[in-house]
C-alpha cells in the first residue's frame, strides 16, 4: 500500500495533467471528437472531487457535467420508456466531453440495492446495457467508464466527517446513509453489473480511492493516456490596441461597491472559526463529564473578540500575529458560574 500523497506533491503533478486536459478539450474541438466519460462507485467514493479536478481548467461550454437526480420520480411518459432513454438526450454531439456524475447504472446499482427494481428488472437492463454501449461507440463517442472502489473504514471515516463537517453536510442524504448499512448488498450488485457490462469494446477501469489525491492523478492519468489526443496547432494571439477615449468621461453616478473586509476583520474570524472547529473535534472526542466542560467552553468561545494591535504592531505595512482575547463582561459571567459550581 502506497504512502498517502502530500499536497505539494499533489499540487505539482496536478499542474502537469491540466495542460493534458486543456488540450484534450482543444483537439476535441478541432477534430470534432465526442467524448463520454461515466463515473460510478460507492457514497464517499471521490466521484464528485474527481469531476471537479477533471474540470478546473477548462471550459464549462465544451466539457459539461451531467448529475441527474440519483433516484428520480419518473414521469408518465419516462415510465413508458426505455430505462436509459433518460440519458440519451445529454450524450455529447461533435467536439464535446460529457463526464456523467452516475448514469444509467443507478438502474444496476442505488434502486436494486434499495429495493426501487426487482432483481428481474435489474437483470433485463444489464442484458440490454452492452447493446446500447456497442451503438453509442459504433456511432462514433468515444466512452470511458470508471468506478471508484473505497475501502469500508475509509468509506466509514469519510461519512462521519461529513455528519461534523457543515460543508459537507450536503452530500449525507438519507439514501446514503440507507445503502451504507447495506454495503454487501451493493458488492453484489456490483460484481453482477461488471460481470455483464465489463466488455472488451467498453470495459470498466477501476480505481482505488482511499487516498483521494492519488486517485485523481491516477484517473485522470488514465484518461489522458486511453484517448488518442494530440497538441493542436493554435494561432499565435496578440492583445489588440485599445481604442481611444475620444471624449468619454467617466459617469458621476454613485456605484454600490460591496463592502471591502480588512485584513484586521478576516483575520478575526479566521481564528474564530478555527477555534470553534478544534473545539468541535474535542466534544466529539470526550464523553461524560469531559463533554459537558467542552460544551462550556465553546459556547463560552462564542463571546471571543479580537485583541487590539499593539501600538508598535505597524511595521513595513504588515501587523503582527494576532491572538483572541475574551471581553471583561465574559470573564465575569465565567468567573460567576465557576463559584457557583
Amino acid at each position: 500500500m502506497h504512502e498517502r500523497l502530500n499536497r505539494k506533491q499533489f499540487e505539482k503533478e496536478l499542474v502537469r495533467l491540466h495542460v493534458g486536459r486543456v488540450r484534450l478539450q482543444e483537439w476535441a474541438v478541432y477534430t470534432g471528437a465526442k467524448i463520454y466519460f461515466v463515473f460510478e462507485g460507492r457514497d464517499g467514493a471521490g466521484n464528485g472531487g474527481t469531476i471537479k479536478a477533471i474540470t478546473e481548467r477548462v471550459s464549462p461550454r465544451i466539457v459539461r457535467v451531467i448529475a441527474l437526480p440519483t433516484l428520480p420520480a419518473p414521469t408518465e411518459r419516462e415510465k413508458s420508456q426505455m430505462y436509459v432513454q433518460r440519458y440519451l438526450p445529454h450524450l455529447p454531439a461533435t467536439g464535446q466531453i460529457t463526464l456523467f456524475h452516475r448514469s444509467w447504472y443507478n438502474r444496476a446499482g442505488i434502486e436494486r440495492v434499495m429495493g426501487f427494481r426487482t432483481d428481474e428488472q435489474a437483470a433485463t437492463f444489464l442484458k440490454g446495457v452492452p447493446l446500447v454501449e456497442r451503438a453509442i461507440i459504433e456511432s462514433g463517442i468515444i466512452l470511458l467508464k470508471y468506478w471508484l472502489e473505497v475501502g469500508q473504514q475509509e468509506q466509514t471515516r469519510r461519512l462521519e466527517e461529513r455528519i461534523h463537517d457543515e460543508r459537507k453536510i450536503w452530500k449525507l442524504s438519507p439514501m446514503a446513509l440507507r445503502s451504507y448499512s447495506r454495503c454487501y448488498d451493493y458488492s453484489r450488485a456490483r460484481e453482477d453489473m461488471f460481470d455483464a457490462t465489463d466488455t472488451d469494446l467498453a470495459p470498466w477501469y477501476v480505481v482505488r480511492s482511499d487516498d483521494k489525491r492519488r486517485a485523481r492523478l491516477n484517473l485522470i492519468s488514465d484518461l489522458l493516456a486511453n484517448i488518442p489526443y494530440k497538441a493542436v496547432p493554435l494561432e499565435k494571439v496578440n492583445l489588440p490596441t485599445r481604442q481611444k477615449a475620444e471624449g468619454y468621461r467617466e459617469s458621476d453616478r454613485p456605484l454600490r461597491y460591496v463592502p471591502e473586509r480588512s485584513e484586521r476583520d478576516i483575520g478575526a474570524r479566521i481564528s474564530i472559526c478555527s477555534l470553534r472547529e478544534t473545539m468541535g473535534a474535542r466534544i466529539r472526542e470526550t464523553s461524560g463529564a469531559g463533554r459537558r466542560r467542552a460544551m462550556r467552553h465553546r459556547r463560552t468561545s462564542t463571546h471571543l473578540k479580537q485583541r487590539p494591535p499593539h501600538p508598535g504592531a505597524r511595521r513595513r505595512g504588515k501587523l503582527r500575529p494576532r491572538c483572541l482575547w475574551l471581553d471583561e463582561s465574559t470573564r465575569r459571567e465565567r468567573s460567576t458560574s465557576t463559584r457557583s459550581a
